[in-house]
């Protein structure tokens, strides 16, 4: 299962075998309501079995679906759903995405996997991950302004420095380790032994350091937030390469922390992070536009993004344009059906996958009237 922080330009740009089966629906993060949840799921495997039959006789249905059917006897799934999901499967495999924004049922079967929903991912919903360090042992969580949970890094994490480091581990650590269980963030020594545990110690940082990154800031593009006593915030930013890694960071072991505070502290600092973000992608936008570099206008954005133009694309949460590209010249097809497709998630998805940013502003933060804004590379 993904975390909600998947790397969601890999789904635009990856190639998976087809047929392809994306299926969407509201989840409930209480009771009596989350009961139901299992229940419209299975009626949605239901039609996605059907359209399969339909759109693609020859494929394997049973195979395909397979994973998803398994997800109903999966209590954990069902126990840590949100306030949505978006499940993407072929030939037998699922990934899964637990939204933190509401999304409709939806079912389709087609050659390629529908992603538009995961566009709310673009949200500024406050999403971190926080790395608690320690000299000795790292625990990592991730949370957005109202939750925050630890993540289960697995076997073959880094979680201690003796299973990082193994056989390399000075005699020197090893013999204070030993005696200091339970308080191995406070060692005492001096001179050359208290050297060589710093050598440990840097060792496994730098190993910390690129586990994670590897593994979950460069995947998902989250921000890094340190937590950590001050002693060991220096050490660890010397070395890190990790460009997601917050300036700021928390000043405490994060197992002094309660959720709420560490909550109330990540938010702060990831909250400060997205406006100055959103205020340079605004500047930015302002600067080009006065040298006839971006445009406001739906349709030139949209013959850009066809050319791979767009380096930057902010777009009105919750607005909606009705119709279609053609993403070979990028010409716009407007309609006024209720159930057309989305023109400004179409852009949204095409600028990502060009390799460009994009960025989900309120309405009152938009520099333009239009609901899109683009920055052209030239």
């Amino acid at each position: 299962m993904n975390s909600f922080t998947r790397d969601y330009r890999s789904l635009l740009t990856e190639e998976y075998e087809p047929p392809c089966v994306s299926i969407y629906f509201p989840t409930h993060r209480s009771s009596p309501e989350k009961l139901q949840d299992p229940i419209r799921f299975r009626n949605l495997i239901r039609q996605a079995e059907k359209d399969l039959q339909e759109k693609y006789p020859d494929a394997n249905a049973n195979k395909i679906l397979a994973p998803f059917r398994e997800l109903l006897e999966d209590d954990g799934f069902w126990n840590t759903t949100l306030d949505g999901v978006g499940l993407l499967g072929s030939a037998g495999k699922v990934e899964v995405y637990p939204l933190k924004t509401e999304v409709g049922e939806e079912v389709l079967v087609a050659d390629r996997f529908y992603t538009r929903p995961l566009m709310s991912i673009f949200e500024p919903a406050g999403n971190y991950h926080v790395l608690g360090l320690e000299l000795h042992r790292i625990k990592l969580f991730e949370g957005d302004r109202h939750t925050v949970r630890e993540i289960d890094l697995g076997p073959d994490a880094p979680k201690t420095i003796e299973a990082a480091l193994g056989d390399q581990l000075t005699q020197t650590y090893q013999s204070i380790s030993s005696n200091a269980r339970g308080t191995a963030s406070t060692f005492h020594a001096s001179g050359a032994r208290m050297d060589e545990v710093d050598i440990d110690a840097i060792k496994y940082f730098r190993i910390v350091d690129r586990w994670i990154f590897e593994n979950y800031s460069r995947p998902s593009g989250t921000p890094l937030i340190l937590a950590a006593l001050p002693e060991h915030h220096s050490d660890f930013r010397d070395i890190s390469k990790n460009p997601l890694l917050e300036p700021e960071g928390i000043m405490a072991d994060c197992s002094s922390l309660s959720p709420e505070e560490m909550i109330a502290k990540a938010s702060e600092i990831v909250n400060h992070h997205r406006t100055a973000l959103e205020e340079d992608a605004i500047k930015q936008y302002g600067f080009a536009y006065g040298r006839g570099n971006a445009s406001e206008d739906i349709a030139e954005i949209a013959r850009a993004v066809a050319e791979g133009r767009v380096a930057t694309l902010l777009l009105e949460s919750g607005r909606r344009v009705g119709g279609t590209i053609d993403e070979a010249t990028g010409a716009v097809e407007y309609s006024d059906e209720p159930m057309a497709p989305d023109v400004l998630g179409q852009l949204g998805e095409l600028v990502v996958r060009t390799s460009g940013d994009v960025l989900i502003l309120p309405a009152d933060r938009m520099p333009v009237s239009t609901g899109v804004a683009g920055t052209f590379r030239y």
